[in-house]
């Protein structure tokens, strides 16, 4: 029998900005003129520090569920054909639709040793870069869990502190000319994020949350003088350790900002949250071809990003439901049936 975990309205409202920030993020990388990327006024240092908060907040929810399951009454098997199903299954499902319809001709033109490696590669620098990564993190979690599970307090802030003096490094010894630190591991950078996921709620029930909100405060302040300073790395500010301590400030204050009730919002952030991952991974689908379309106005570059993630969003809602109406769910029901006979037969 298939256990069910209830999903609380208040963390599906962190992961559907962080699904809009997803789209955001990329609708604003496809402008045609590209120069809404270069400007260095005030107003893009602020824009440029939120629209890089999509990954980071969903692996910090990630890490909050997955290091904090209890798995000595839950089966494994079940934990791993779960991900397999709703994760693994849907990812290169999506992977191999891109791949046909943007990177082949003609499907006769099929070749499986390019295609494999196309996806174990090629998409490093797609939209699905850190897919692999986040996939590994969820795969681990019945044994990271065992470490979380009975850390005392000293040891959260312990393992906080040691985050943040390797993400110290991690950003600022490559400032040092001919230094480096990690400096192209997205692994090690983001894998904190995950793990903080893991010990938010005591972390802050530890230093409180006013101290917690002051310290992101302040180190908003910090990466946006960091985005005007230091222009070339404008691209690695989410390392910083003061991004850091900014994202997981803001994710404690939205997660106590949204406060349940409503059954409408609620059912609606439910919703949403539901089709998620599916709209993340199809979006860069269906954004190249409303760019490519030509119906958002490329002479103003506000209007392109708001129109654009709005057109983007509504339509990955739309054809997510109907993929996983018309192919996910019929899988889930086979998958399903095939795992219960492997079971009783067991």
């Amino acid at each position: 029998m298939f256990t069910t975990s209830k999903r609380n309205a208040k963390f599906e409202f962190v992961r559907v900005i962080a699904m809009v920030l997803v789209l955001f993020y990329y609708i604003t990388k496809a402008f045609p003129l590209n120069d809404g990327l270069n400007h260095s006024g005030l107003v893009f240092s602020v824009f440029s520090v939120f629209y890089k908060l999509a990954a980071p907040l969903f692996l910090l929810l990630c890490g909050r569920f997955a290091l904090n399951l209890d798995f000595s009454n839950k089966s494994l098997k079940e934990f791993y054909f779960k991900k397999m199903v709703y994760i693994l299954i849907p990812m290169l499902f999506f992977m191999t639709f891109q791949y046909f319809l943007d990177f082949t001709d003609n499907i006769n033109d099929f070749n499986f040793f390019s295609f494999l490696p196309f996806l174990t590669a090629a998409y490093n620098n797609l939209h699905y870069w850190f897919m692999y990564d986040a996939l590994f993190y969820i795969l681990s979690a019945p044994i990271l869990s065992l470490a979380f599970k009975d850390i005392s307090d000293r040891g959260v802030i312990s393992f906080v502190s040691i985050g943040l003096i390797y993400s110290i490094c991690y950003f600022y010894i490559p400032l040092i000319p001919e230094a480096g630190f990690s400096y192209s591991n997205q692994f090690g950078k983001l894998i904190f994020y995950f793990f903080l996921g893991g010990v938010s709620d005591r972390f802050t029930n530890i230093i409180g949350k006013k101290k917690l909100y002051i310290a992101g405060a302040v180190s908003f302040i910090v990466v946006v003088l960091q985005t005007r300073i230091l222009e070339s790395y404008t691209e690695r500010y989410d390392a910083s350790p003061f991004y850091v301590i900014f994202t997981l400030a803001l994710y404690i204050f939205l997660t106590s900002l949204y406060k349940e009730g409503n059954k409408y919002t609620d059912k609606t952030l439910l919703f949403l949250g539901k089709y998620s991952f599916y709209v993340c991974m199809i979006q860069g689908i269906l954004m190249k071809r409303i760019v490519d379309y030509g119906i958002l106005p490329t002479d103003n570059f506000w209007l392109f990003v708001s129109e654009g993630t709005a057109i983007v969003l509504v339509a990955s809602v739309v054809l997510s439901v109907l993929i996983d109406t018309i192919i996910f769910r019929f899988l889930r029901i086979c998958l399903y049936h095939l795992f219960s006979v492997y079971n009783n037969i067991k």
